[in-house]
């Protein structure tokens, strides 16, 4: 491929608001991970293979949203208005609110079974409601204690549930709604209040928390006795997680360190199948204060005041920085007067001036992505649940959907040299379809045959697919700092062999010989000249737009104290 030479406008007048996490939430059987941010709105991303941001509820003004939680699917959340709310996943809106019993909602959790949601008020209630296929219905609220309730864990039995609050922890009986123990946490100042921000209870009684002072202590349940406390933390010591086999405890607060204490067997056994929590690691994984976190399958989920979403293998071995990404409600203009809008809905609304029609989207599911073509004839829609559907916009009709796959799309776009379809899923998987054929273009089915990767990130989601209208077999894509150029007219002459089923940069120099790399690097080339490209688009000829966010615009936008310069940066 001779290399390609592009005129490229770099604009960076995009000003985007700094928006901190508040919480996060993480649901293991859809990999989807809710985030809270402090406009109340919620971003939902999927984590199934790359990471991308799905939907937006958008944020109501007149609520707040101060604790998110998964159950089977179900997205719910409770706030100062003093209600929990379940939203409509397709509609992206509360789909019902109701009040708790006495004032502002600051923590809740469903216990292991999904049956029960117990939530924590200002005034000291748990209440504690029946989950339904259609709604909660409220049981009962447990004894009233003194203090807001900010904190509470289950135990797994589902008998137990545990609380924190000024001073104290209280384990409570479910079935009983009565205290029936109180542990003292302790002030390190005798006039100065300790806060139990966070809790986790393990299956054999151990509660973990996290406190004002900075501390991670380890209690014993059934005795009320303190087994280990560390002072993990400059300050308050605001979220702690368990990973799914109990052998991890993650703890995070207002500093960039997350603590990670590992169960060891101890020789001083207290009784048969007690383990001892030892500190074993300390990563700093964010410039600022993390708020929040979640264990997400292989990944620790961190969030922080500086806006940004981290994802770190734990071990960490690999970390990853999303920044406060905008997914705009975008409305398409076609031309005849005629536009397409998208209300993040599973319905595809066509209005034209004057009269209004509305079309059902096929396969019905949240449609994320679309796009028209430049004769302005056909309309490309993409759902959450992976179809891709195309509409006649001359008639307001569907004509087809293109193949099902099992990964949602990330990206699509529309060749008008070639009439072809792009879409690249989730899973980096690209398909190139006809427009007008309805099926496969022979060069998607030669790639298909030959089995050829692109070679893209595994953790950084294409985002945009656009074209050059100079050259018909150029495909340019882009995730977050990357461009790719895939010149089709370059494929691979090598076939059925294993050395080019593969064209993952970590391959080349292992598993492809050297003859066999020059054409692989011919397939796709990169430029990772980019920082947080949101759009690269073709002007005319050989003029380009990228849309990027610097750095430094997303660090303006951050209060006076939450800059911090770094040596050699």
């Amino acid at each position: 491929m001779n290399k390609q030479k592009f005129r490229i406008h770099h604009i960076n007048f995009f000003q985007p608001e700094a928006k901190s996490i508040h919480c996060v939430a993480f649901e293991n059987n859809t990999k989807k991970l809710a985030v809270a941010r402090s406009d109340f709105s919620i971003e939902i991303w999927n984590l199934s293979n790359t990471h991308f941001l799905e939907s937006v509820i958008p944020g109501d003004p007149s609520s707040s949203v101060e604790a998110v939680v998964w159950c089977n699917g179900r997205l719910f959340s409770c706030g100062l208005q003093g209600y929990i709310s379940e939203y409509d996943l397709l509609r992206l809106v509360p789909k019902y609110s109701v009040p708790v019993t006495s004032g502002p909602a600051w923590c809740q959790g469903f216990n292991e079974r999904k049956s029960l949601l117990a939530v924590g008020t200002e005034d000291g209630y748990v209440c504690l409601f029946h989950v339904q296929d259609d709604g909660v219905d409220f049981e009962k609220t447990f004894d009233r204690q003194e203090g807001r309730i900010l904190c509470l864990a289950w135990h797994k039995s589902g008998d137990i549930l545990v609380t924190g609050s000024i001073d104290t922890i209280r384990i409570w009986n479910v079935h009983t709604g009565h205290a029936k123990d109180r542990i003292i946490v302790g002030r390190l100042e005798r006039n100065t209040e300790t806060i139990v921000w966070c809790l986790a209870v393990t299956s054999d009684l151990t509660i973990i928390s996290g406190d004002s002072w900075g501390r991670t202590s380890f209690w014993d349940a059934e005795t009320g006795t303190l087994e280990m406390g560390v002072r993990s933390h400059k300050a308050d010591v605001l979220a702690l997680c368990l990973t799914e086999d109990e052998n991890s405890v993650y703890t995070s607060g207002v500093d960039p360190i997350v603590i990670q204490f590992t169960r060891v067997p101890t020789q001083r056994v207290q009784r048969e199948g007690r383990l001892q929590w030892v500190r074993s690691m300390q990563r700093v994984l964010h410039t600022h204060d993390v708020r929040s976190l979640a264990v997400a399958g292989e990944f620790l989920v961190t969030g922080g005041v500086d806006t940004n979403l981290v994802l770190s293998k734990y071990p960490p071995k690999i970390c990853l920085k999303y920044p406060p990404f905008i997914q705009s409600q975008l409305t398409h203009i076609a031309h005849a007067a005629r536009c397409i809008l998208l209300q993040y809905s599973r319905k595809l609304e066509l209005w034209r001036l004057g009269d209004t029609t509305g079309e059902n989207e096929h396969n019905s599911s949240v449609i994320h992505i679309m796009t028209i073509t430049t004769s302005g004839r056909h309309l490309v829609t993409a759902n959450i649940a992976g179809y891709i559907n195309v509409y006649n916009l001359k008639e307001y009709k569907f004509l087809y959907s293109l193949p099902h796959y099992v990964c949602p799309p990330t990206a699509l776009g529309v060749n008008s040299l070639m009439k072809n379809i792009v879409v690249i899923y989730s899973d980096q998987r690209l398909v190139e379809y006809s427009l007008e054929k309805q099926e496969y273009t022979a060069w998607m089915r030669q790639m298909q045959k030959d089995r050829v990767s692109l070679g893209l990130s595994r953790y950084s989601p294409i985002t945009e697919v656009s074209f050059d209208p100079n050259n018909k077999s150029l495909i340019i894509l882009h995730d977050d700092s990357s461009v790719f150029l895939l010149d089709k007219s370059c494929m691979l002459v090598e076939k059925h062999t294993k050395q080019t089923r593969s064209v993952h940069e970590k391959d080349i120099n292992h598993q492809i010989s050297p003859e066999v790399k020059g054409r692989v690097n011919k397939l796709v080339r990169k430029c990772t000249k980019f920082k947080h490209l949101l759009s690269f688009n073709n002007l005319e000829n050989d003029e380009f737009v990228a849309v990027e966010i610097t750095p430094s615009q997303i660090l303006d936008k951050l209060p006076p104290l939450l800059k911090q310069k770094k040596f050699g940066t």
